[in-house]
């Protein structure tokens, strides 16, 4: 598997940079370092996620991972990369990289000045991306995913703050046929506090979205949303503005954005529903759409030891071009963690993902993905694991367009050694 690696380099290089600069103006505290190491051996009965002509093999990972924390009154930082080397027995053309990194950094540097960055890089198995994220359209395929977000907050008056973001996002895949996606946002927002359970907020956004580096549409948000805080753990949010599309090769339009979320919590449980509607990529098939994707999740803790979760979700995806994409994906995920003992951990997990296409090449498509993990803790800083995971898919051969089933069947096991 080859990716494109230019823009993450970029990236480590901005991010780093931003700290260097933010970190001279806080307040001097200790660093903290925690580093550790994977061994795994990997059985894989489809390596290249074909329905025919599968292709089995071993595959070696070796995965160093490094920590960075830094924690002060009035600065927290945490910065991890984990890069992830694959050797394969008897396809060594595929031997590979995969980054994995994730940063989380925000700073008070003056009374009414605040800073936050985000930063997560993943690479994303094709077994695990689908129904990962709601609303974006999911393949059969590997794919690196990355989005950068930096917040400036400053507190104009004394309920009124003035809050300024700008956020880059790329999404590339292993699969020639799928179109990568690259989205810049900068946003210029006020938010005011109406009382001590109601916020008001204003935002204006500018987008910029690309695919394989040509500039397809720029899009300008106007927005006005508010919060409500309720009694027991009730949290109403709603938000609705109008959208100025230009698009490449296309008249200017209008549209509208909306979202509601509603969010509760219980003692020991949690659930929330959300609706949004806003002009965004076309995951992997290229263009602009209209995306309207309704979600119910909800996390119930059944005792000390046993857990469990649910997402089950509803979107649609319709062209702005008219009939390049239209979509309805839908889909249900439940998992769940059991602590048998202090040392040993068990997880379960499933899914179904049906995607309906229309008017595009592909075809309509389902999904079944089931995963068993287990970790035994030898030691406090030494541990075992084992995996295995179960994806099935109908897929379109792209030669010679035919629906087969794509089955795939991994088995994992290894060990992973951490330090301080």
């Amino acid at each position: 598997m080859r990716y494109k690696r230019s823009s993450a380099i970029i990236y480590i290089v901005v991010v780093l940079g931003t700290l260097n600069f933010l970190i001279q103006r806080v307040v001097a505290g200790e660093f903290e370092f925690a580093n550790s190491i994977s061994l795994s051996e990997s059985y894989n009965d489809n390596i290249y996620k074909e329905a025919s002509e599968e292709e089995e093999d071993l595959i070696t990972s070796l995965t160093p991972g490094f920590t960075l924390s830094y924690i002060t009154q009035k600065t927290n930082l945490r910065a991890a990369y984990s890069p992830e080397l694959q050797f394969y027995a008897n396809n060594s053309d595929e031997n590979d990289i995969n980054h994995s990194a994730n940063l989380g950094f925000n700073s008070r540097l003056t009374k009414k000045l605040t800073v936050m960055v985000v930063d997560n890089l993943v690479f994303i198995p094709a077994y695990e991306a689908l129904g990962r994220e709601v609303g974006a359209r999911s393949y059969a395929s590997d794919q690196l995913n990355n989005k950068l977000n930096a917040t400036l907050s400053y507190r104009m008056f004394r309920y009124t703050s003035l809050r300024l973001e700008s956020s880059y996002r790329f999404v590339d895949y292993e699969k020639n046929y799928l179109e990568d996606s690259y989205e810049y946002s900068y946003v210029m927002g006020i938010d005011h506090e109406l009382t001590d359970r109601d916020i008001l907020s204003f935002n204006y956004e500018y987008r910029s979205l690309f695919y394989d580096w040509e500039n397809d549409a720029d899009i300008q948000s106007i927005s006005i949303g508010e919060t409500h805080e309720f009694a027991k753990g009730l949290v109403l949010g709603a938000s609705g503005g109008i959208e100025l599309i230009d698009e490449e090769d296309e008249e200017s339009k209008s549209d509208w954005s909306a979202g509601l979320s509603i969010t509760k919590n219980f003692r020991r449980a949690n659930m929330g529903l959300a609706y949004n509607r806003r002009t965004s990529i076309s995951e992997g098939a290229g263009g602009t759409s209209v995306i309207q994707p309704i979600s119910l999740n909800g996390r119930k803790e059944f005792s000390k030891r046993f857990n469990g979760n649910f997402k089950c979700f509803f979107s649609t995806q319709e062209s702005t071009a008219g009939d390049d994409v239209d979509n309805e994906d839908y889909g249900l995920k439940l998992g769940s963690s059991y602590e048998f003992t202090k040392r040993l951990n068990g997880t379960i997990a499933c899914s179904y993902i049906y995607q309906n296409s229309e008017g595009s090449e592909g075809e309509d498509t389902k999904s079944y993905r089931g995963r068993i993990g287990a970790v035994y803790l030898i030691r406090p800083l030494f541990s075992t694991f084992f995996s295995y995971s179960y994806y099935q898919q109908n897929i379109l051969d792209q030669d010679e367009k035919v629906e087969e089933d794509m089955i795939n069947n991994i088995f994992t096991a290894g060990i992973q050694v951490t330090w301080l």
